[in-house]
């Protein structure tokens, strides 16, 4: 190689380095920018999440009463858990009550969302503030109106159903199953108008290239909502089921103030949060009220691990992209 070419060859190697050190110096630039956005949220996750929950872990190890010294009792809180009746109880009742009412709450989103989904349907942004409008009332203030409404002596059902030729009244908050359908009905007029925006958002995001090419092969309606609307929506199914499964775990609200904490009758509302706030709370049993906690994070962590696998067929890679 001549002199002439090794200088254009070094040349060429001292452009590209200067280039390429003027690329990684704005990546970092960019990068160290971007951290300091993220920042203040990193902080305060560990400060408000993740201390938080590595205490609750930690306490779970011992017995403390929140006043004397706290005791290191190892696994025994945990062995008392698994032979606790309330424990199994609270579990059975919360999954029963958020059973009752989730393939309703999904179901009725879908239609809604479906007719919500027609560009020529008058009134329909109405529609949905109605219907979203019991998502944004405090729970605490439903749970006050459904006491008014389903007392035995005063609420205004019994009364109605008297008016109508009942001969009697129905206690509905001291009936077990009746109990729990009213608690599930609650929640299910609370959330199933958020699925129904959710699901709505998700079909009009539809491309309508491929709804038209559906319809220029020969689709009927039916097909198409079957083959390409449940398909494309998975995701966004796949998401309200899990976090509706996670607010199930975490029913607390409604139950104890229809019930004034006790979860009656027969403890047929005791759900796991009310029996970790009466044992942290009311009986100042820190340490096996941290177990609680723990087990409630487990059994959930696990729960939505499994119905995200088995919702999104384990490899599906649609059901990766899309869903809060």
């Amino acid at each position: 190689m001549s002199g002439a070419d090794n200088k254009v060859e070094s040349l060429r190697k001292g452009i590209f380095r200067k280039y390429m050190n003027k690329v990684i110096s704005s990546k970092s630039d960019y990068g160290r920018t971007g951290l300091l956005f993220v920042l203040p949220f990193m902080i305060a996750l560990v400060i408000m999440r993740i201390l938080p929950m590595i205490y609750t872990i930690d306490l779970s190890f011992y017995s403390w009463d929140g006043l004397n010294e706290r005791v290191f009792v190892g696994l025994d809180n945990y062995r008392r858990l698994l032979q606790d009746k309330d424990f199994y109880k609270a579990i059975y009742n919360t999954s029963f009550i958020w059973f009752l009412n989730i393939f309703f709450r999904l179901g009725v989103a879908l239609i809604c969302a479906v007719v919500f989904a027609q560009s020529h349907l008058r009134g329909k942004q109405f529609f949905k503030a109605v219907y979203y409008f019991p998502n944004l009332v405090t729970s605490s203030s439903v749970a006050v109106f459904s006491y008014l409404a389903l007392d035995y002596q005063n609420g205004f059902i019994n009364q109605i159903l008297l008016k109508l030729g009942f001969s009697k009244k129905i206690d509905w908050l001291h009936i077990p199953i009746l109990a729990q359908s009213s608690v599930a009905a609650i929640i299910w007029w609370m959330w199933f108008g958020y699925a129904t925006i959710l699901l709505t958002t998700g079909i009009l995001s539809i491309p309508r290239d491929v709804i038209e090419s559906s319809i220029v092969d020969g689709a009927n309606a039916w097909k198409r909502f079957w083959k390409i609307t449940m398909p494309l929506l998975k995701p966004i199914f796949t998401y309200v089921f899990i976090t509706s499964f996670i607010g199930g775990l975490q029913n607390f609200e409604i139950p104890t103030l229809l019930t004034d904490g006790r979860g009656a009758p027969d403890k047929s509302l005791l759900t796991m949060v009310m029996q970790l706030y009466n044992l942290t709370y009311k009986n100042f049993q820190y340490g096996y009220g941290a177990t609680y906690a723990v087990a409630l994070f487990i059994i959930i962590a696990t729960v939505s691990a499994f119905t995200f696998r088995v919702i999104n067929g384990g490899g599906d890679d649609r059901g990766r992209g899309g869903a809060k």
